[in-house]
């Protein structure tokens, strides 16, 4: 994918040396915050608390809330999208996407409030065009990403015949998403293996193997 089609991100203060790794330590903050009280308790007070500086300080690496959270999610998906393609150690394209779905699956009370901050935080892409543009692009990237194995999946004859990729490929990740969702909607770690079962039985469905 081009990276130019990445949505601007606005930046703030000077882009070198030790305010870059403050910046990401205020990012690691505004994620603490995010997942333990949400996005509209993410002010820049509590995040500067999280972060053990003042709100004066935030204010030369951010101009806004808005901005420090493009940022700061923006940071959080690097490292997610690393680590999901890190995952990916199995040659078989079809198993790749197997383990690109379980990556995601939020398997532990830590992993469900992250999501639940995901969520909270997508929801004010309704209001803020440059989350929306955010989430879109995000979501892009992990879709063209199933998108190819689908495609080398189809190639090596892997993949039953007369499927539209592009249609696939969103449903799968559609599948996960709900999955994923439906999970801060239940309570205890005993969900898990049901939701795992879940996301196998999709899975079957959405990808059936050819002859090869």
């Amino acid at each position: 994918m081009n990276e130019s089609s990445q949505p601007h991100e606005r930046r703030a203060g000077r882009p070198s040396g030790d305010h870059d790794q403050r910046r990401q330590d205020v990012a690691a903050a505004v994620w603490a915050v995010l997942r333990d009280i949400g996005p509209d308790g993410a002010s820049l007070r509590a995040v500067a608390r999280q972060a053990g500086c003042t709100t004066g300080t935030l204010s030369h690496y951010f101009r806004d809330k808005d901005e420090m959270l493009l940022f700061s999610i923006n940071h959080m998906l690097d490292e997610l999208e690393a680590g999901l393609k890190a995952q990916i150690v199995d040659t078989d394209p079809l198993a790749a996407i197997r383990q690109i779905a379980h990556a995601l699956l939020p398997r532990s009370p830590e992993r469900i409030l992250e999501w639940s901050a995901w969520l909270g935080f997508i929801s004010r892409g309704q209001w803020v065009a440059e989350i929306g543009e955010l989430r879109a692009y995000r979501a892009r990237r992990i879709r063209d990403l199933v998108h190819d194995l689908l495609q080398q999946a189809e190639a090596g004859g892997a993949l039953a015949d007369g499927i539209n990729l592009r249609d696939r490929a969103d449903a799968i990740v559609a599948s996960v998403e709900g999955i994923c969702t439906m999970s801060t909607r239940l309570e205890g770690e005993d969900d898990t293996d049901r939701r795992v079962r879940i996301l196998d039985d999709l899975l079957d469905l959405l990808l059936p193997r050819g002859e090869a």
